[in-house]
């Protein structure tokens, strides 16, 4: 992926110390419009997302509702890998299966491998994607980050600690400007009180959990939540 890419098509600013301030208010703004369903201009539909949610720990069900509630537009399943019974090793790629839950929008199944670092799987029908979560938590400089992301083969880095503020975690802050894999904000939510922390706005031509995961792997997304 071209991150500089990222870069220019989110409106994402990033300096030595965090997020820009210019960036910060204008996302700020977008923000406080929620909760906002698939707004779709001329071309595209800008949807809703959230990209690290325990939904079975926090209740199933009631995290589904939750999401919708908010005005998330796709809803992502992302327990522990032991939490639901699945293999927990990078090179198998097996999801949950979230089927089962109502939502008026895709689901896409996914697993948090929780070995010595936690990755995301998420899958659609027919695309794939891996996001390497909360390195902050393991004081990862730039360089540790994106071997890892080559060794797993991952697009995404999660930079936030449940939502909470990137300036938090200098080490992350530092190190976002050198990362390969382009940054997201999440909200890492084990319950439904926790649901909205954090989020992506994802440019799309036609709402689908395949066309998400694209518009992921190519950068046409931007930030949200409560960062600022």
């Amino acid at each position: 992926m071209d991150r500089r890419r990222f870069l220019g098509a989110s409106g994402l600013a990033i300096g030595i110390g965090g997020l820009s301030t210019g960036f910060a208010d204008r996302q700020s703004k977008r923000s406080s419009s929620s909760p906002r369903n698939s707004t779709r201009t001329d071309d595209t539909v800008s949807a809703k997302v959230d990209l690290h949610a325990h939904l079975q720990r926090g209740g199933g069900q009631q995290m589904a509702d939750r999401y919708a509630e908010l005005g998330f537009d796709v809803l992502v399943g992302t327990d522990h890998h032991d939490d639901i019974g699945v293999d927990g090793s990078v090179e198998a790629e097996t999801v949950g299966d979230y089927s089962h839950l109502e939502f008026p929008g895709p689901i896409l199944n996914g697993v948090e491998l929780s070995a010595s670092h936690h990755v995301n799987v998420i899958q659609s029908d027919d695309e794939m994607i891996k996001q390497i979560n909360h390195p902050m938590r393991y004081d990862d400089t730039a360089d540790d980050i994106n071997q890892l992301a080559d060794r797993v083969g991952a697009d995404l880095v999660e930079v936030t600690e449940r939502g909470e503020d990137i300036q938090g975690y200098p080490t992350i802050a530092d190190a976002v400007e050198q990362l390969d894999a382009t940054p997201t904000t999440t909200s890492d939510a084990h319950s439904p009180e926790a649901v909205g922390a954090g989020h992506v706005v994802v440019e799309v031509e036609e709402l689908s959990g395949d066309n998400v995961i694209r518009a992921l792997k190519q950068g046409r997304y931007s930030l949200g939540g409560r960062l600022w």
